[in-house]
């Protein structure tokens, strides 16, 4: 067997022994780390493609989002495309999407100002989860002093507490 022969099957059983079962965002996180030390992005943004379930694409869109895998826009922009607008795939596409493009300053600004009701757990998760930096967290702090509805203030208590589990 080759050497890239022996590489892939380790990928290929790597991600089936961490692949998230349940959805926890734990799992998530561990299979996102994972992917993104042993399978190089372009690989990764090609997965999106594939026919595998919508949790796993999540988890590549956020590691595709921490490694700035620009040059996956394309295959976001096109399993976006084939989403439906309220689906969380489409949401993360979204949200990944900007980021990618416009950097982290307007999604720091639509949590601050709640400017985007919809996309706010998205946003969230890539403040605590990709950015994780004081501006993010001064972001998702102004978002539960100040944001008009109880709900996107809970989606920004609930970053901040796993922020700090993991810290």
């Amino acid at each position: 067997m080759s050497a890239r022969s022996i590489k892939q099957c380790t990928i290929v059983m790597t991600t089936s022994a961490v692949r998230p079962s349940d959805g926890s965002l734990e799992q998530a996180q561990t299979f996102a780390s994972i992917l993104d030390e042993v399978i190089p992005a372009n690989s990764l943004a090609k997965r999106l493609l594939a026919k595998i379930p919508s949790l796993e694409k999540v988890f590549i869109l956020w590691t595709l989002a921490k490694s700035g895998a620009a040059d996956a826009l394309p295959q976001i922009a096109l399993l976006r495309s084939r989403e439906q607008d309220w689906s969380q795939l489409a949401r993360v596409c979204d949200v990944v999407s900007v980021y990618l493009t416009q950097g982290a300053q307007p999604v720091l600004d639509s949590i601050r100002l709640h400017g985007d009701h919809v996309r706010m757990e998205e946003m969230c998760t890539l403040a605590w989860h990709v950015l994780a930096t004081p501006a993010a967290r001064d972001a998702l702090d102004q978002c539960i002093a100040n944001s008009p509805d109880g709900e996107c203030r809970a989606k920004c208590h609930y970053a901040l507490q796993r922020w700090d589990s993991e810290s």
